[in-house]
């Protein structure tokens, strides 16, 4: 019998149901109450330790323990008196029935006549069953396991420490980890076997049952809780950063949380849990913080995170917070990172911030990397975002000059940047001479970061002169070198990549496959701009295959998010491929139903004004007005003439579209 069929019983039924269980408690018979409906009910599983009883006994302990627990909900509060009115019903049932006190003893004490007792017996009893119901209908989710209450103290103190261990583990520990925490804490393996004779363990016998957790864990101190977060932090930093992280900030030991994020925070983020690193970065504040410089690196860290998410706003912020630091190359990695956040909104910001990170350096250490590092950037900036090849011509001789010979790192940085430079000035084949260079380099001092972008560009190289064998040859080396270092924001600009292969060598389907696999890792690290650059694939993917639905779908998604991160470069190649697959036109941004009809109304008509608009829909002026600028802004319609002749037309490249 289930709790829904207890609960299908009358009060009445109930009640009778509890004065039996009542009375062969007080006799001991496990037998008769492991019987009983009670011992179906849902909440009696508190009541013993496993997931099922293991027989008749330990099932009719757990009902004669649901019974006591029952009387005690009635006990009133203050110390036990036997003359008092309050305490009469509570009297007569945990004397009569618990403590085993005949009727007469139990008149005597509480001063009242024998024939007394028995109609105080059966409100008692109806104030049972009540609690009962009641509990039924709503389980009181504070109450403890009862068994595991009267087991503890009967454990070794091997035993007690192990299961508060395991009930303090609150994400799976992998056993080789488990197994030296133990030792650290001079538990033997045997006494995993003692645990599981008390049924206190999960089949597998590693793992707590679950329903035992809350009251153990109430039993560790906050001295063995902290000690227990060090321990597992230490043994986890090398291997798993994340989780030792958390492990450090619930010990309060935020110097060494800081910085092992500081470490290891790439690491982290190119297996997409920047997020979850976001989260954990937050509950650290400056007070918390014992070293101040440390403090100031943190928030470099915090706006390198925020920057994976393609958040610029939030990563500009926490850069201008370490602006604040003492420490003079701190303040000028801050400019620098602070300009290259200013890349994507000014280069006029980007480049005063460039130049005082130079000025700091050039006056406090004027042989650190960071002075090359800068001259890089800047050189990347002018050539990628300006094409002012130029100023960006300068910054690299200025960089070169900076780099040490030996320095074999640096210098396959310089040539991986020389190598871009001439691929955006059109110059194949000196972009393949550097990239060379630069991939030599890095080979000769292991860089796997810088080779996989070494492998990436050169396959650009390659795919630029349409060579494809080749492209997709570096393309996948690349993508080989980022699944071995778990670099995951390359993973997926290397699917990107060789879809982009593909796709000009006429392999859609393929192209398609990968350009998936590239959304979906970018989707997952929260990037932006490069989901939305991807989107951009797939729609025209999608256009050439002649899959409509599809190709609209990541149209509409790529418009949305170039809008939402001001990506006026890819807006503008959006509406380009529209030109090139009028199924992309009318856009596929969302338009409500009223702002549809306009485009109805234009293939009949050269254009249209508000007034001819109003009698479409019948709305206000004002109302057609806010929708038709809304158009305007998204760059759907243009605007001609002013006052009451103003019209509005689909742009000139859109208008044998519809």
């Amino acid at each position: 019998m289930n709790q829904p069929d207890l609960l299908s019983y009358d009060l009445p039924t109930i009640e009778k149901m509890l004065a039996e269980a009542l009375r062969h408690a007080r006799e001991g018979d496990l037998l008769f109450l492991a019987g009983s409906p009670l011992a179906s009910c849902q909440i009696i599983e508190r009541w013993y330790i496993g997931d099922r009883p293991h027989g008749s006994a330990e099932l009719g302990r757990a009902v004669q323990a649901l019974l006591w627990w029952l009387i005690e909900r009635i006990r009133p509060h203050g110390e036990r008196h036997w003359l008092a009115l309050p305490w009469r019903q509570y009297n007569v049932l945990a004397g009569f029935y618990a403590e085993g006190l005949r009727i007469a003893d139990l008149a005597e004490a509480m001063g009242v006549v024998e024939q007394t007792i028995y109609p105080i017996r059966n409100q008692a009893i109806q104030s049972l069953a009540k609690l009962l119901i009641e509990e039924l209908q709503h389980p009181s989710p504070s109450i403890p396991n009862h068994a595991i209450i009267a087991l503890y103290p009967q454990l070794t103190a091997a035993e007690q420490t192990l299961a508060r261990m395991l009930a303090f583990i609150q994400q799976p520990l992998a056993q080789r980890w488990l197994e030296r925490w133990l030792e650290l804490n001079a538990i033997a393996e045997p006494t995993f076997q003692q645990l599981a004779e008390h049924g206190l363990l999960k089949p597998n016998g590693l793992a707590l049952v679950e329903k035992l957790r809350p009251f153990l864990h109430n039993q560790i101190s906050a001295a063995e809780r902290r000690r227990w977060h060090q321990q597992l932090a230490e043994l986890l930093q090398h291997n798993e950063p994340l989780p030792a992280i958390q492990h450090w900030l619930h010990a309060q030991a935020y110097d060494q949380a800081a910085s092992l994020i500081i470490a290891e925070h790439q690491t982290i983020v190119d297996n997409l849990q920047g997020r979850a690193l976001g989260e954990m970065l937050a509950q650290i504040q400056a007070h918390d913080i014992q070293q101040a410089q440390l403090w100031f690196r943190l928030k470099l860290v915090s706006g390198d995170v925020a920057m994976t998410m393609n958040d610029v706003q939030t990563a500009l912020g926490e850069y201008q917070a370490a602006l604040a630091a003492n420490e003079p190359l701190l303040k000028a990695e801050a400019y620098y990172k602070r300009g290259k956040a200013f890349r994507s909104q000014s280069t006029m910001e980007a480049q005063a911030h460039f130049n005082y990170s130079l000025a700091i350096v050039e006056r406090a250490a004027p042989n650190d990397p960071l002075r090359y590092r800068v001259c890089l950037e800047q050189a990347w900036m002018w050539f990628q975002d300006q094409r002012d090849f130029e100023q960006a011509q300068a910054s690299l001789e200025q960089a070169a000059a900076l780099i040490d010979p030996l320095d074999r790192g640096a210098w396959a940085e310089l040539a991986n940047a020389r190598g871009m430079f001439y691929a955006h000035r059109g110059e194949h084949a000196e972009a393949i001479n550097q990239h060379q260079a630069a991939w030599l380099a890095a080979n000769e001092v292991n860089h796997s970061l810088l080779m996989t972008h070494i492998a990436h560009n050169l396959g650009y190289d390659y795919l630029d002169l349409g060579h494809y064998a080749q492209a997709l040859d570096y393309f996948e080396q690349s993508l080989n070198l980022a699944n071995r270092t778990g670099n995951r924001r390359m993973q997926g600009l290397c699917q990107k990549s060789i879809g982009a292969c593909c796709f000009w060598m006429q392999e859609l389907v393929l192209a398609v496959e990968h350009y998936l696999a590239a959304y979906q890792i970018f989707a997952a690290m929260h990037n932006h701009n490069w989901q939305a650059n991807t989107c951009y694939d797939l729609a025209e993917a999608y256009a050439e295959l002649g899959q409509t639905q599809l190709m609209r779908h990541y149209y509409a998604e790529a418009i949305q998010l170039a809008q939402a991160s001001g990506l006026d470069r890819l807006l503008n190649e959006l509406h380009s491929l529209a030109e090139n697959y009028p199924g992309l036109y009318p856009p596929s941004i969302e338009l409500n139903e009223r702002q549809q009809q306009i485009f109805d109304y234009l293939k009949q008509h050269p254009s249209i004004t508000n007034r001819d608009y109003r009698e479409l829909t019948q709305i206000s002026p004002k109302q057609a007005a806010r929708d038709l600028n809304d158009l305007v802004e998204r760059n759907v319609l243009v605007r001609s003439g002013d006052g009451r002749s103003t019209s509005y037309q689909l742009p000139q490249s859109k208008q044998n579209l519809l």
